[in-house]
């Protein structure tokens, strides 16, 4: 567990790049099968599928946002600790890209890519991560929830 000079945590150890972790394994068949992208399919449900992503964002009228992390700090996150996962990011500002964060809603964020609730992964699959960056909403009751 380390602290960047932004503020977010980092979690985890620097894993091997050879190893294949068990997200990258469910990223592979994700990205291959039903789970893939409204965007990657090419159908007409990407519009519907933006729209109820947004209005779940917005639904939380403020509450629950962070400040986002410029890219130099994730730049220095992947040289110094390895890190390539978000813990808490969205569709709308995840800087790995599909299938290397974990969001709030998997409900919405799943076709966009999201591994779906940080907290309700395993923790085989949180820790074949690698090193994670933690940027969680700003409120106490998260801050507990992540020590226990």
């Amino acid at each position: 567990l380390a602290a960047s000079s932004a503020g977010s945590l980092v979690v985890g150890s620097t894993a091997s790049s050879a190893t294949t972790s068990a997200a990258d394994s469910k990223a592979n068949s994700a990205s291959t099968g039903a789970a893939r992208t409204s965007l990657e399919r090419g159908d007409s449900s990407f519009q519907s599928d933006v729209m109820a992503m947004l209005l779940r964002y917005q639904s939380l009228d403020g509450g629950g946002f962070q400040c986002a992390l410029p890219s130099p700090v994730f730049l220095s996150l992947s040289e110094l600790w390895g890190v390539g996962y978000e813990a808490f990011a969205s569709p709308i500002n995840c800087h790995y890209g599909a299938f290397r964060y974990f969001s709030a809603f998997d409900d919405t964020d799943g076709v966009f890519g999201s591994l779906g609730s940080f907290f309700a992964a395993s923790a085989d699959e949180i820790l074949s991560c690698g090193s994670i960056e933690l940027n969680p909403p700003f409120s106490a009751d998260m801050y507990t929830a992540l020590v226990e």
